[in-house]
């Protein structure tokens, strides 16, 4: 169920290893571990492959081009009528990344993917759907802006499975709270419990592949006063005097998980 055939292993560590990753992306490797997380993600070179949120391209800059020659990348990024300006600007930016660099995208799709914009592909079309440091967002119960809504996971997870081809792969990464504490149902720390995770999942009808310690960090206390953000790369919320024992600890403890669209 996890692994790379020869041919996606190899050109994987060549576009590790491109020159159109900045330094500061490819020094964060040790510790997102791309090659392991995609390995165990199953990735291949001809599947399409939706991103949920790219944000700011990291993992953009990875699976795009991996896809360039055989698949098909697709990101599901955020709506147009955002009432939040900066979230504006991201998405305009990242439309130029894409659009401004065929030689390395190729020609990826772009779709709208947010709080009530759940057609950004069409229906089984996905051979896999990739989604990083998401799941948080969707159970708070307030927008950016700080205004009652209610939380949409349910929404989301349908729009999953719909899209989605039977068989299809739902890959997982996710800051992970602690299993001894009960899980905020609305996650304002960002932090999800591993058990809550697949408890959502699998009452949403997927089925649960494996699960992978690739991205775990035993010295994350999930204690911190922004939550993961107060770890590097981010370090919010922390003075300048405790910056070093903050970067110490390193990225947050994350789960890694692998589903599956029923057959």
């Amino acid at each position: 169920m996890t692994g790379f055939n020869p041919t996606t292993a190899s050109k994987l560590r060549d576009v590790l290893d491109g020159a159109h990753r900045s330094k500061e992306d490819k020094e964060r490797d040790a510790a997102r571990h791309p090659f392991e997380t995609l390995s165990f993600f199953g990735i291949h070179e001809s599947m399409s492959v939706i991103e949920i949120w790219p944000f700011f391209g990291w993992y953009t800059n990875i699976i795009a081009p991996l896809l360039k020659d055989h698949g098909q990348y697709v990101a599901a990024i955020f709506p147009p009528d955002n009432k939040q300006d900066y979230m504006n600007v991201q998405r305009q930016d990242f439309i130029d990344l894409l659009s401004n660099n065929p030689d390395l995208y190729g020609t990826p799709r772009v779709g709208d993917f947010g709080n009530g914009y759940f057609n950004y592909a069409p229906d089984n079309s996905a051979d896999m759907i990739i989604t990083i440091r998401n799941l948080h967002n969707w159970l708070w119960d307030t927008d950016y802006s700080g205004n009652a809504r209610p939380p949409y996971y349910e929404a989301v997870f349908e729009s999953f499975m719909r899209i989605l081809k039977p068989g299809g792969v739902l890959a997982l990464e996710q800051h992970r709270g602690d299993p001894g504490k009960p899980q905020d149902p609305h996650a304002k720390k960002l932090y999800v419990r591993e058990d809550y995770a697949v408890q959502l999942l699998e009452g949403a009808g997927f089925v649960l592949l494996g699960k992978s310690e690739i991205n775990a960090n035993p010295r994350d206390t999930k204690d911190h006063p922004e939550g993961p953000l107060s770890l590097p790369p981010f370090l919010r919320g922390i003075s300048e005097d405790e910056k070093d024992k903050y970067r110490a600890i390193g990225e947050a403890d994350r789960m890694t998980l692998k589903f599956m669209k029923p057959v």
